[in-house]
């Protein structure tokens, strides 16, 4: 729960989510019956153009309001948001949620908020790729991303957690996966994209007037 005091305009909050992985989001189709094939089967949604599953928008959606909800706690409620879906969250992915408290009138913060998503490409060293990525390998690297400077890399100075997949002799996509979270801690430049999957605005009422 946000402390009252650290309310101010101009103060942004952030939280790391994830990563997203397909049994997440199988499990997330199961609860919601929402099973449509480009959500929990590779070679459907490769058939259809996406080159693999997608999580449900719904399911980042859901993940933004369950951070909205714990950042503001007892001290108030979330009063009222609106959403517009920008881009796919895919297994792999982490995802930043951001808060931005742009306005306060007596006791409502009127803020906008991001959910983006953080796929991961490669790891490289001395110029020489040491690890790569299911995002590498299946290329989901598309043509717009390049073109809108989405691709991104930075040094790694804390320790990476990703998912790394394995598939049967099918292979991907036609084929069943395992999947394994690891941690990367050996550092290296990490090449990602970083692109918005929802963008919004949001006002908390809280229980008592703001300092502002």
């Amino acid at each position: 729960m946000v402390d009252v005091s650290e309310v101010k305009v101009d103060k942004e909050f952030t939280k790391l989510v994830g990563p997203s992985t397909r049994s997440n989001i199988k499990e997330y189709a199961k609860a919601s019956k929402d099973r449509n094939a480009i959500h929990v089967s590779d070679d459907s949604a490769s058939a259809g153009g996406l080159r693999g599953v997608i999580q449900h928008g719904m399911l980042g959606y859901a993940i933004a309001i369950d951070f909205m909800d714990s950042w503001v706690g007892d001290a108030g409620k979330l009063k009222s948001i609106t959403s517009e879906m920008r881009g796919t969250v895919r297994p792999g992915d982490m995802m930043e949620i951001k808060l931005k408290i742009e306005s306060i009138s007596e006791q409502t913060a009127s803020c906008t908020w991001t959910l983006s998503s953080i796929t991961p490409f490669t790891i490289s060293k001395d110029g020489e790729i040491v690890k790569t990525f299911e995002a590498e390998e299946h290329d989901w690297l598309d043509k717009k991303d390049v073109e809108n400077n989405l691709i991104v890399e930075k040094e790694l100075e804390e320790p990476l957690t990703y998912v790394d997949y394995t598939w049967d002799n099918l292979g991907f996509p036609k084929g069943k996966w395992n999947e394994t979270i690891g941690t990367w801690e050996d550092g290296g430049t990490l090449k990602y994209r970083y692109r918005t999957a929802f963008q919004g605005k949001v006002d908390f009422e809280f229980n008592e007037p703001l300092d502002y």
